[in-house]
């Protein structure tokens, strides 16, 4: 809780903690209302809901795939991986409208 107090400011828009290890193997999402209600001594890995994985995208996919599984799945940001799993970064709805309207 105090890393995410600590870079919010930076980060407006955040409403999942992108879970990993520590070879930032992909684990899932933690919901930031999920993480406030959950038990404090609960380890994150713990707290990804394995039955409700929210999708996430390949490094290279195309932009409007990305766009289209945002819309569909109704997500303000999805995670980046590799192809062995690894967190690569996380494309937000900011950064899809940046790509289709760059001058606005």
């Amino acid at each position: 809780m105090e890393q995410i107090k600590n870079i919010s400011q930076s980060h407006r828009g955040m409403y999942f903690v992108y879970v990993v290890d520590g070879q930032n193997n992909f684990y899932g999402v933690v919901s930031l209302r999920g993480l406030i209600a959950a038990d404090k001594d609960k380890k994150l890995k713990e707290l990804v809901d394995a039955e409700n994985l929210i999708p996430s995208v390949k490094v290279g996919q195309d932009v409007l795939q990305v766009a289209s599984l945002m819309t569909k799945y109704n997500l303000l940001s999805v995670a980046v991986l590799d192809d062995v799993n690894k967190l690569l970064g996380v494309v937000t709805v900011d950064d899809i409208m940046r790509h289709f309207v760059p001058h606005a």
